[in-house]
C-alpha cells in the first residue's frame, strides 16, 4: 500500500495533564507512543488525493475554524473492524461536538468521497491497545475508578503520512486562535 495521509489534532495540555496521558500510553500502547505523540484523529488515512491537494483542503478548513478547548473525564472501550483487539479511548466531554464539526468539515469538498459511513466516528485520543476487548474494559474501569480529568486545547491541524509502518509529520495548519487561559503546555 502506498502513502496514506491523515489529519490529526495534537493537543496542548493544561499543566500536569500530559504526564498522565504519557504514563497511561507508555503502560498500554508502546508502539503508538513511540511513533507519534498523543492525538485525536480527525481524518483517517487516504491516498485519494495527492499531498498538495490534501494540504490545500486542510489549510482551507483550518483558516475557517477556531481553536478547540476540550475536557475529558472518562475513558471508554474502543474496537475496530479488523480484529478482536480492544482500545482504551480518552473521549472529550467538553468540546466533543466541536471535534465532530471539524471532522465533518474535513470530510467535505475534495475528501467527501472518503468518509466511511460503516464505522461511526468517535472523537478520542487513544491511550492503549490490548489483545482483547475484555482486557481493555478492565483497564478502562480501573482508570475511571481512579478518576480522569484531562483538559487542553487544539490550536492546529497536523497532517501526517504513513508508509511502510512509519509515520511522519508533513505539515501543520493553524486554526484561528481564540483566547485561552495561560499555562497550557505539551
Amino acid at each position: 500500500m502506498g502513502k496514506l495521509l491523515f489529519t490529526l489534532a495534537m493537543p496542548q495540555f493544561h499543566p500536569g495533564h500530559r504526564a498522565w496521558v504519557d504514563r497511561v500510553r507508555a503502560a498500554h500502547d508502546l508502539d503508538t507512543s513511540r511513533q507519534i505523540g498523543p492525538h485525536f484523529t480527525l481524518a483517517f488515512g487516504t491516498a485519494a488525493l495527492d499531498s498538495a491537494a490534501y494540504l490545500a483542503h486542510v489549510n482551507a478548513v483550518s483558516r475557517n475554524f477556531g481553536a478547540v478547548q476540550f475536557q475529558c473525564r472518562r475513558v471508554v472501550i474502543g474496537t475496530d473492524d479488523k480484529d478482536d483487539q480492544g482500545y482504551i479511548f480518552l473521549v472529550p466531554d467538553e468540546g466533543n461536538s466541536t471535534f465532530y464539526a471539524l471532522h465533518d468539515l474535513l470530510y467535505s469538498g475534495s475528501l467527501a468521497a472518503e468518509l466511511r459511513l460503516d464505522i461511526p466516528y468517535i472523537p478520542h485520543l487513544t491511550l492503549g491497545r490490548t489483545s482483547s476487548i475484555a482486557q481493555a474494559k478492565a483497564i478502562c474501569d480501573q482508570l475511571n475508578r481512579e478518576g480522569v480529568a484531562i483538559s487542553g486545547f487544539i490550536e492546529r491541524l497536523t497532517v501526517v503520512s504513513s508508509a511502510g509502518g512509519k509515520i511522519a509529520i508533513i505539515a501543520e495548519s493553524p486554526l484561528r486562535l481564540l483566547a485561552f487561559p495561560a499555562g497550557g503546555s505539551s
